[in-house]
Formats: structure tokens, C-alpha cells, sequence
């Protein structure tokens, strides 16, 4: 994943977001969304938030002890006037305190602070969405193709296949439009509706953390189900692997470049040009068969061509009765 420092300023690896964000209630969730943003405010570049994220951790631990004690915790809010009762207060120490060591290290405070509402779940639904399509997509092909081998002009049903597929392309563009914009909504709400440069910054970070095993996932579904469609056999190992060396090359060019990535993936995505995300914006890069998403993603450069995958064929063991596939 994306690399942070300790406490000492030294690199570590990934920050182990946690994306779902949930974990307390509405009140806590704005208390953190506000104490990240004072911490990152003025952030234009990844070190300039690592370098803020620790300050503000030194600054809250005040016996330099390198973690973060409940009493501390108390007088943070205290200090910031936000209003938490003790039971509130657990409630955040539990929260963060990953290790239940019952302190809070610069590590845990970080993927505390950084969390993002609503984007695991945005994830978690986008793959429920998509393998429903492609359920629906294989179920018309499995109907057509019976048709096609019944039918006395193959030629004509092969053409309503066309047709009918797109029908169903249709559908399933029109459930991921409906079912996950309600959740981009809910993601994008709790940066209060506009999105910072300074705050793009984890968001996209985030973004990413989470985009890995989501495309990895889907990629190997959509594979499978391809060959299956044809009754190819072929060895799924040899091009999953593939897909995963291509993916984590392309992380790793992210990692090594992030700045650069963030500020070319927010001017995809800033088309009113006026220095701040909008609701609108965000909906369109995140909904997935529009093509600013994948204008998106291969902006933050997390977008595996299909030239990439071609390597696969040589390794991959494919074994296909061309009876099965034949146009008649």
C-alpha cells in the first residue's frame, strides 16, 4: 500500500485504513472528520500531510511518550471544545486503539484520523452490483446461444444477441447508477459536500488502498466467467497472477509518484476548474462504466490495460473444443 512514516520519521508500510468508518456515533464521526481536517489543513503535498499528521500526534502527546492516553485523548477534545462524555470518550480509545493495549500509537492514530465513511461499503456493494450483471449477462448468452443452435439462420440470432446484450448492458449501467450513488452521496457528505486539495489527498489515498483487492476480485470473476462462456479450461492461477504482478506494478508506480498521481487525478476531476471537488464530480469518477472513472483510475495510474494482460496467454494452459465456440 501507500507509504507513511513512524513517529520517528523513518517510512512504514501501509497505513491499514480503515475505510468502513462507522465505528461510533454521527457526533464522533464529526469530531474526527474535524480534528483531520485541522491536522491536514494546507497539505499540497503526501509529506505535508505525514509531516502535519505528526505534529499533531506529538502535540497531543503530551508526556512524549509516543502514544496517545485516554486522559490526553480527553484534553485534546477539551482543548478543541468539543463536547464528549466519558462514555464517548472510551468509545474513541476502543475505536482506535487497534493492538487493546489501551493507547493509542502514531500508527493507530493515523488510521484513525484518516478513516473514510462509507468507502469500504462503497466497495463491498460495487462487487455485489457487478456480479449480478454479470450473472444476468451470462444467463442471456447461456438462452442465446441455445437459440442460435436451433434456429435456421444463426446469422439472425446471432444479431439479437447484439441486441438483447445490449439490453442487458443497459439494465446493469442503470443498477450501478442507482444503487451506488446513494452511497458516493453518503461518502462524499462527510467532507461537507466540497473536497478540499489538502483533503483529496486521503481520499485518493484511501481510494486506492481499497481499489486493489476490489479489482483483483473482479478481474478474476470476469475471467472465469468469460472462459465459461466458451467452455475454455484454462488454468485461472497463471492469469490471476498476471493480473496481480500488473495491478501491484501499477500501485507501486503510484506509491513512488503519489504526488503526482493525486494532482493529474484531481485535475480529471475538477471540470469546473475552481480549485474544489463538487458532489457531482465525485459521483461521476466513482460510478463505475462511466468513462470518468476509468479516466480516474488511470490518472492515479491503478488502471490495468488490456495490453497488459496479453503476457497471460503464453503461460495460461487453455484447452478450448472450438465446437462449443463456433458460429454455425
Amino acid at each position: 500500500g501507500v507509504v507513511f512514516v513512524d513517529q520517528n520519521g523513518t517510512p512504514r508500510g501501509s497505513a491499514g485504513t480503515k475505510t468502513m468508518g462507522g465505528g461510533g456515533s454521527k457526533v464522533l464521526d464529526a469530531h474526527r472528520k474535524n480534528l483531520c481536517k485541522q491536522a491536514i489543513s494546507g497539505s499540497e503535498t503526501w509529506k505535508d500531510k505525514e509531516t502535519k499528521m505528526l505534529e499533531t500526534f506529538k502535540a497531543w502527546d503530551t508526556d512524549n511518550s509516543g502514544s496517545i492516553t485516554k486522559d490526553e485523548l480527553q484534553e485534546v477534545f477539551t482543548r478543541l471544545g468539543c463536547k464528549v462524555s466519558s462514555s464517548e470518550l472510551q468509545k474513541v480509545l476502543k475505536d482506535a486503539d487497534a493492538d487493546k493495549d489501551s493507547k493509542i500509537s502514531y500508527e493507530e492514530f493515523v488510521a484513525w484520523l484518516c478513516r473514510a465513511p462509507h468507502l469500504e461499503h462503497y466497495f463491498k456493494l460495487s462487487e455485489d452490483i457487478l456480479k449480478r450483471n454479470m450473472k444476468d449477462a451470462m444467463a442471456m448468452q447461456q438462452k442465446m446461444q441455445k437459440e442460435i443452435e436451433k434456429s435456421d439462420n444463426p446469422l439472425a440470432a446471432m444479431m439479437k444477441i447484439g441486441v438483447k446484450l445490449e439490453a442487458v448492458q443497459k439494465k446493469g449501467q442503470e443498477r450501478i447508477d442507482k444503487e451506488l450513488k446513494p452511497v458516493i452521496q453518503k461518502t462524499f457528505q462527510y467532507h461537507d459536500k466540497v473536497l478540499s486539495y489538502d483533503e483529496s489527498i486521503i481520499f485518493f489515498s484511501n481510494y486506492a488502498e481499497r481499489l486493489g483487492p476490489f479489482a483483483k476480485s473482479m478481474a478474476e470473476l470476469a475471467t472465469t466467467q468469460a472462459m465459461n462462456a466458451c467452455e475454455i479450461k484454462v488454468d485461472m492461477s497463471s492469469i490471476q497472477k498476471e493480473f496481480d504482478k500488473e495491478f501491484d506494478k501499477c500501485l507501486t508506480g503510484y506509491t513512488s509518484d503519489i504526488d503526482k498521481r493525486h494532482k493529474a487525478a484531481w485535475d480529471a476531476l475538477d471540470v469546473n476548474k475552481d480549485g474544489k471537488l463538487q458532489e457531482a464530480e465525485i459521483i461521476e469518477a466513482l460510478l463505475h462504466g462511466h468513462p470518468k472513472n476509468q479516466q480516474f483510475m488511470k490518472a492515479l495510474g491503478l488502471l490495468v490495460e488490456d495490453k497488459s494482460m496479453t503476457a497471460a496467454g503464453p503461460s495460461a494452459k487453455v484447452e478450448m473444443p472450438m465446437e462449443d465456440c463456433q458460429v454455425q
